[in-house]
């Protein structure tokens, strides 16, 4: 099966960082369509150690089930860009539902 590749963006917060570079931040992972596992991810956040961070917090996690990942960014990161990545990380789980739901043949 070939894999997956979804973004999602969203407004950021100003007064930080990213702020001064981009309005928006973006999220983009890589799923495994026969587990919905991410295997990769990334986003436009400034700093390396950020940017590893929210890796962390996604991959190994089912796109499907995305209550886990937004409970994950909860109890784990305290940026400011949290609600922000919560929110374009959602746009992914919708997009990747919406491709899964319309039945793209993965063979």
């Amino acid at each position: 099966m070939e894999d997956i590749f979804v973004t999602g963006y969203s407004k950021v917060p100003k007064g930080i960082t990213i702020s001064e570079m981009y309005s928006v931040i973006v999220v983009s992972m890589v799923v495994e369509p026969a587990t919905n596992k991410i295997v990769a991810a990334d986003c436009s956040l400034v700093t390396d150690l950020s940017r590893k961070y929210v890796k962390d917090i996604l991959v190994g996690e089912d796109l499907k089930d995305f209550k886990v990942i937004e409970d994950k960014f909860k109890r784990k990161y305290f940026g400011s860009a949290k609600k922000a990545l919560i929110t374009a990380s959602r746009i992914c789980h919708d997009r990747y539902m919406n491709t899964l739901e319309n039945c793209i043949n993965f063979d």
